[in-house]
């Protein structure tokens, strides 16, 4: 490699850090961990820690994720958003296995290209700095595949060793990818027997796209030719005597095995000592985890009723693996009642897992994204609309691309492993749920491929006449096709509809001009009334316009659309607490805490949110206070009235020239700095393990007697709370704080 190719290589990983540390900034800092996925993998981090692992949860999580989140934590002090800086900081650098990848199939020019991709792709980028396994998945996969080529270009058993070993660690960060272990060592053992090695000369790489042919026997060897193409087969087996055929055949045959079993034995080397160990604490065998067959039954289900019902009948079943197998076995008693039920849902499932981004936006069914594009809470893989349009950009054209290079590379068996690895990850996600995030591993593996059509993009357009006499293309055609016809839906007609005026609407709102804005809103949801993010737009219209109740009526509508919209929930909380609807707002706070959880990502965008005078008495955790206090851990079991601090809280009051009380509480010898803004008024407390209060005389601050808004910022020390029932780094525990006039 060049000094040329170094900094070039060292300003894509820079580049790569850049967009990182962007995603973090705008979703990671608040230090939350969502639930779901997020929160099994802290929690298992956190057992880690402490010399165990979570084995008491709804399933086994694989535990490379939760080991690698945490080596994170201790340097970060325990605090999940530095943890996220440091992972966003890590998987960075982890770029550089596309630049491997690359290299390997194409050579230097298409590695440094692919790693740009990789750069610069958004989806990638936006886990690196989440609390899921996605990026680290994806790094380990890319370096596993290009072991495998490696294993068969060189003949190398060490390659083979590594590339199981890559292979298992990625299988114990996302259980996908077991399956593709046996695959990988059955392809690598047909293709050694045969047709022997896969050639790379030093000129194979980005070179002009070459017609390869196939070998005649077991006794072919590689060599560059130019009347075949470089690295194509070129029958040596003619000038040799039959018994030497016999002997190149034999060791051939044992080479490919040699290859499969040292792969094998690689993958055996990581998953043994995990199966072992789950072996003696659940008594059964556990590869990687029991999430598979629970998320086989769940794209069975057929309703509410039956999904409660089955989810108590799992519950019930203490061991995790007998859990798993009951789970497996209610997928089947589905299966078998309606077979074509369930392969007509393998059909949608798999358009759900290809389909574009933007449709959640055309069906109105954003989660975590609010009215104006800020993220309400951690859900990596939702953003803005404009994010999504350029995610959704990049990944038909890095799809398109991947197409073309798969079929017009030199040698394309050397692209198997990727296809196997595609396919079979496509299968998963129709057998089980479907799940979006299961695509950002099968873009993210054919990276290499389109970089590779990009490369020979230009030489491509300067022999686009030969295209039509070359077969390969129709091939590449009837691929795109078919991808097309996965992310194409009538749904796109009626939401650009809608957009056209939705956009300058939302532009007039923003800019304050009302009358403009409540013309084309009210277009926009003319254009499509089923959509609730049009209820939303006119919601925020309404309370711009000062209407609290009729904008209250729309959030609930809109919720009532798309329970899940934690936008139209949250809002509808903060209006209740405007108009003095306790019920309403606890309504709102209940729903988001049913589907996802009033953690402090929540609590620091309503903090930015709230607009309204701030009341003379604030309970954090009390549904009308929410947007009043930020930086506090959700809710826990200990505290009927309150939360606990992350070790930065700040609550939100209404001045006056009286006292400011908080009551607090904290375990013995914590301290506690308390102080309110820029006033200089400040005290440190020590905490003896009970409930406690500190005052502080306000009738120094200036103006006092107009009640002037103050922010009161309770900082301390953080320690573990409870590792089972509430595993978070907690502060101390504020009751209340409250201005007495």
């Amino acid at each position: 490699m060049t000094t040329i190719d170094l900094i070039l290589l060292a300003a894509i990983v820079a580049l790569a850090l850049v967009t990182r540390l962007w995603f973090w900034q705008v979703q990671a800092r608040s230090g939350a961990v969502p639930p779901g996925d997020p929160e099994e993998y802290y929690r298992a981090a956190i057992h880690i820690l402490h010399g165990g692992y979570h084995d008491t949860g709804k399933w086994l999580r694989p535990p490379v994720y939760p080991a690698f989140l945490a080596l994170l934590l201790p340097p970060a002090g325990m605090n999940v958003a530095g943890a996220l800086l440091l992972q966003a900081c890590v998987l960075s650098i982890g770029t550089l296995a596309f630049y491997a990848s690359g290299t390997q199939l194409f050579g230097r020019v298409t590695g440094m290209v692919t790693t740009l991709l990789a750069a610069l792709f958004v989806p990638l980028a936006s886990y690196a700095s989440s609390l899921y396994a996605e990026a680290l998945f994806v790094t380990l996969l890319v370096i596993g595949l290009a072991l495998i080529d490696r294993a068969l270009v060189r003949n190398s058993t060490r390659a083979a060793c590594g590339a199981g070993v890559l292979l298992a660690l990625a299988a114990l960060t996302r259980a996908v990818g077991l399956y593709l272990i046996p695959l990988a060592a059955v392809w690598i053992a047909w293709r050694m027997r045969h047709g022997g090695s896969l050639s790379i000369g030093m000129g194979l790489s980005d070179t002009r796209l070459r017609r390869v042919a196939r070998s005649k026997d077991h006794g072919a060897q590689i060599h560059p030719s130019s009347d075949v193409g470089e690295g194509a087969w070129k029958d040596t087996g003619k000038d040799a005597s039959q018994s030497e055929q016999h002997i190149m055949s034999d060791r051939l045959e044992i080479r490919s095995y040699q290859l499969a079993i040292s792969l094998i034995l690689g993958a055996l080397l990581v998953v043994g000592p995990w199966a072992a160990r789950n072996y003696l604490a659940h008594g059964r065998i556990i590869l990687s985890d029991t999430n598979g067959g629970i998320s086989m039954w769940y794209g069975t289900v057929r309703d509410d009723a039956e999904e409660k019902a089955g989810e108590a009948r799992l519950a019930a079943v203490p061991n995790l693996a007998d859990r798993q197998s009951l789970a497996i076995q209610m997928a089947w008693e589905n299966i078998r009642h309606d077979p074509a039920r369930f392969l007509a849902r393998m059909r949608f499932k798999i358009a759900s897992l290809y389909a574009l981004q933007t449709r959640s936006y055309a069906v109105g069914d954003v989660i975590s994204i609010d009215s104006r594009g800020a993220p309400l809470v951690q859900n990596a893989g939702e953003y803005r609309l404009s994010m999504t349009l350029l995610a959704d950009a990049q990944y038909v054209a890095l799809i398109i691309l991947a197409i073309g290079g798969v079929c017009f590379m030199p040698h394309p068996a050397r692209a198997i492993p990727t296809l196997l690895w595609v396919g079979l990850a496509t299968l998963l996600a129709a057998l089980t749920i479907g799940h979006p995030r299961l695509r950002l591993p099968i873009v993210a593996s054919v990276l290499p491929f389109a970089a590779y059509a990009l490369v020979r993009l230009p030489a491509g357009w300067r022999h686009i006449r030969q295209l039509p006499r070359d077969r390969r293309s129709y091939v590449a055609l009837s691929g795109v096709m078919a991808f097309l016809a996965l992310i194409v839906s009538m749904r796109y007609i009626p939401w650009g509809a809608g957009m056209w005026y939705a956009v300058p609407g939302r532009s007039a709102l923003e800019a304050g001009d009302l009358r403009q804005a409540e013309t084309l809103l009210a277009l926009a949801h003319d254009a499509q009334p089923d959509n609730p993010l049009r209820v939303i737009d006119l919601a925020d219209l309404r309370l711009a316009q000062g209407d609290d109740r009729a904008a209250l009526s729309l959030y609930r509508r809109a919720a009532e659309m798309e329970r899940r919209s934690l936008y139209a929930q949250a809002m509808r909380a903060i209006t209740g607490a405007y108009l003095a609807m306790p019920d309403e707002a606890a309504a709102g706070l209940a729903a988001i805490d049913d589907y996802w959880r009033s953690g402090n990502d929540l609590l620091e965008w309503a903090w930015t949110t709230r607009r309204r005078p701030a009341p003379d008495r604030v309970v954090p955790g009390d549904p009308m206070a929410l947007g009043l206090y930020a930086g506090f851990a959700p809710a826990t079991p200990d505290l009927a009235v309150g939360r606990w601090t992350l070790g930065e809280g700040r609550v939100r009051v209404r001045g006056g020239c009286g006292a400011l009380a908080v009551q607090l509480r904290g375990p013995s010898g914590r301290r506690v700095d308390i102080s309110i803004d820029d006033w200089g008024i400040r005290e440190r407390m020590i905490m003896n393990g009970e409930q406690q209060e500190v005052r502080f005389a306000l009738s120094g601050i200036r103006e006092c007697e107009f009640g002037p808004e103050l922010t009161v910022h309770i900082v301390s020390e953080t320690g573990l709370l409870d590792l089972e029932r509430a595993p978070w780094y907690t502060g101390v525990a504020v009751y209340e704080v409250r201005v007495e006039r």
